[in-house]
C-alpha cells in the first residue's frame, strides 16, 4: 500500500482552518472488467458506492487524497498528477475527462468537464464521478465521490517513464529521405501482448507506463524489421537505438533526368517488392538477392545484385 495524506479543513468565508490530519494507506484500482475500454487502466472504488462499481476489479495505482470542508454550493474537485511517488507534479498537458457516474454505470456516461492542462480545479455538484487521465500513451481512470460540503483534491501517481526511439544501421548515416516507424508492444503488465504504440516516427518521445516493452522498427524505405526489448522506469526518459542488420542501397536509373522512368525491385527470396517512378532512390535492404527491372523511355533493362549487412553501395541501370 502507498501512504496517503488526508488533510481535512474547515472553511469559513474564504479562509480554511485545519481541524484534523490523518495518515492512511490507500491505492487506486485499475479497470479490468467487461466495461473496460481497450488500453485503459483504472482506479479503485473505495470512494464510490458498491452498487455503481461492482464490475470494477481493484488494482494498485497509487494516489494522494486531500479533503477540505467548505460551504454547500462550493463543492469542487482538484486534479493533478506525478510521474512517480517521489517526483514533482507533472507540468506538461494531461488530458483530463470527468464523467458523472449514475447508478448502474461503471465508467460514467455524462461528460461534465474536459481539460488539457497539467492540473485543474472543477466546480462540481455532490455525487459520484469517474476521472480519466491520459498522459502520453498511458491512461488511467479513477472514481471519486464528492459529499455535500467537500472540496476534493486528487493527485494521481501515474508511474510513467519515456523512451526516445531511434533506428539505424551500424556505422552508417541514413539520408533524410529514409525515416523509421516504431511499434511498441507490452511484454508485462495488464496490457501484455498488446500493441500500445503504432508507427511512431524517428526520435519521437513515447511516454509509457512503467514496465517491459518490445519495440519493433521498420524503415519507411526498405524491407528490414528489427526489434529490441526495453524497460521503462517511472520518471526516467531513455534514448534507445534499434540496430538493423541491413545495407543502404542507392538505385540510379538512366542518365537523362527528363526521361520517363519506371522501375520495380523485388526480393528473390521472399514476396517483397516495390515500384518507383523516380530516377534516384535510396532504401534499406535486408541481406539477400534482389532484382531491379526498369523501363526508361520504353527501353527495358534488368539487373540482379546481392546485399550484405553493412553494405553501402550504388546500383545503376543504364547509367554511366
Amino acid at each position: 500500500m502507498t501512504g496517503l495524506l488526508i488533510a481535512v479543513r474547515q472553511q469559513k468565508g474564504h479562509r480554511s482552518k485545519p481541524v484534523a490530519l490523518i495518515m492512511s494507506a490507500l491505492a487506486i484500482a485499475a479497470c479490468a472488467g467487461p466495461f473496460a475500454a481497450p488500453g485503459l487502466a483504472a482506479a479503485s472504488n473505495y470512494l464510490a458506492d458498491p452498487i455503481t462499481t461492482a464490475s470494477i476489479e481493484p488494482a494498485r495505482v497509487p494516489h494522494e487524497l486531500r479533503i477540505e470542508l467548505t460551504e454547500q454550493g462550493t463543492e469542487a474537485l482538484g486534479l493533478a498528477a506525478r510521474l512517480k511517488r517521489t517526483g514533482g507534479l507533472i507540468n506538461r498537458p494531461i488530458s483530463w475527462t470527468i464523467r458523472r457516474q449514475e447508478i448502474g454505470e461503471s465508467l460514467g456516461s455524462t461528460v461534465v468537464h474536459k481539460n488539457n492542462k497539467p492540473a485543474l480545479d472543477a466546480p462540481l455538484e455532490p455525487g459520484n464521478y469517474v476521472v480519466e487521465a491520459a498522459y502520453g500513451y498511458h491512461r488511467v481512470i479513477h472514481p471519486v465521490r464528492i459529499q455535500p460540503g467537500q472540496r476534493i483534491g486528487v493527485t494521481l501517481i501515474l508511474n510513467v517513464g519515456g523512451i526516445r526511439a531511434m533506428s539505424g544501421i551500424k556505422n552508417t548515416v541514413l539520408p533524410p529521405s529514409i525515416g523509421a516507424e516504431h511499434s511498441v508492444y507490452a511484454v508485462s503488465g495488464p496490457l501484455k501482448g498488446r500493441r500500445v504504440v503504432g508507427n511512431a516516427g524517428q526520435g519521437h518521445v513515447l511516454r509509457l507506463a512503467a514496465g517491459i516493452y518490445r519495440v519493433e522498427s521498420r524503415f519507411t524505405a526498405g524491407n528490414t524489421v528489427a526489434e529490441t526489448k526495453v524497460t521503462v522506469k517511472p520518471g526516467i526518459l531513455s534514448s534507445m537505438e534499434v540496430a538493423h542488420k541491413a545495407g543502404l542501397i542507392r538505385i540510379i536509373v538512366g542518365t537523362d533526368e527528363t526521361a520517363a522512368v519506371a522501375w520495380d525491385i523485388r526480393s528473390l527470396q521472399s514476396s517483397w517488392s516495390r515500384s518507383h517512378t523516380t530516377r534516384d532512390a535510396s532504401m534499406v535492404l535486408a541481406p539477400g538477392r534482389y532484382e531491379v527491372t526498369a523501363i526508361v523511355d520504353g527501353t527495358s533493362m534488368t539487373r540482379t545484385f546481392s546485399v550484405k549487412a553493412g553494405d553501402l553501395r550504388h546500383v545503376k541501370l543504364g547509367a554511366h
